[in-house]
């Protein structure tokens, strides 16, 4: 799960705090089937930027909640602030 959080972190934009699909394809990015109407719109639109970067939201505060039942302090503090953060991206976009 870490590995994976911290693939979608390398593929952040640094402007805007959001994940933004990181090929031309409509395939590479984080689910092209969570929007409401899978991945037949572009794989960039508002709608799947939204989507995609609330998902992505919903899994990391996941992380962290188990890391709390792990008892790893270390990853509660970075997923939990990672998961307040993306919130404040999505939020201003």
């Amino acid at each position: 799960m870490t590995t994976l959080l911290a693939f979608y972190a390398n593929n952040t934009n640094t402007t805007d705090g959001l994940l933004h699909p990181w090929d031309a394809s409509k395939w590479d990015f984080l689910g092209d089937w969570i929007t409401p109407h899978g991945s037949e719109g572009t794989v960039s639109s508002p709608e799947n930027l939204l989507f995609n970067n609330c998902y992505l939201h919903y899994i990391t505060h996941l992380v962290s909640k188990i890391a709390t039942i792990l008892n790893k302090d270390a990853d509660i503090a970075k997923y939990t602030a990672d998961a307040v953060r993306i919130a404040a991206a999505v939020n201003k976009a």
